[in-house]
């Protein structure tokens, strides 16, 4: 990882979506910041997150810290209860000033305008007109069949190449921080 870079991939550290962005990383040479949450299901960073980079966290509020402190353009994907904690608290400190013009790109906009009524928070007084303008939202194009690209064919495990395999990054040497209870 020679030279600075200004902007790199920082994701958490687990599966899906996240993955597939550090995997887009890695596969284009660049490093890629794991910041991980140690979860029931997910208690080991993905692999393609760069080992020196991945950040394993106890408690969800300091994982979410360190991403808002380093994001400079966050995209959010649709996802359950820690994606929306994590969303509301980006909106919240940009709306009180505390990450500057900080963009929020809502991917799927279908999900989110589906799920949240923005329009009610203004309607109530909770929030003001210009706060909703802090929101992007992207349209997602939805591949038709089953077979979408870079899913597996129904009964056809996927299989990394061996080259692929072979040059995977090693995720036993993320480091963890936590605040846990001693």
């Amino acid at each position: 990882m020679a030279g600075v870079r200004d902007n790199v991939i920082a994701t958490g550290g687990g599966p899906g979506i996240v993955e597939a962005a550090c995997r887009g990383a890695w596969e284009a040479g660049a490093p890629c910041i794991g910041f991980n949450l140690c979860l029931p299901r997910e208690q080991q960073p993905n692999p393609c997150t760069t080992p020196e980079l991945t950040v394993q966290f106890h408690y969800f509020a300091i994982g979410k810290l360190h991403k808002a402190m380093r994001a400079r353009a966050p995209g959010v994907f649709p996802g359950g209860f820690g994606t929306l904690d994590e969303l509301f608290e980006l909106l919240a400190l940009r709306q009180t000033g505390r990450v500057g013009g900080l963009p929020i790109l809502l991917v799927d906009e279908a999900f989110w305008r589906g799920l949240i009524r923005w329009d009610v928070l203004v309607e109530s007084g909770m929030v003001e007109p210009a706060d909703l303008d802090r929101l992007t939202f992207a349209a997602v194009r939805r591949m038709p069949g089953p077979c979408q690209r870079g899913r597996a064919r129904a009964g056809s495990p996927r299989r990394a190449s061996p080259k692929a395999v072979q040059q995977r990054p090693n995720i036993s040497s993320s480091r963890t921080m936590s605040s846990s209870p001693r």
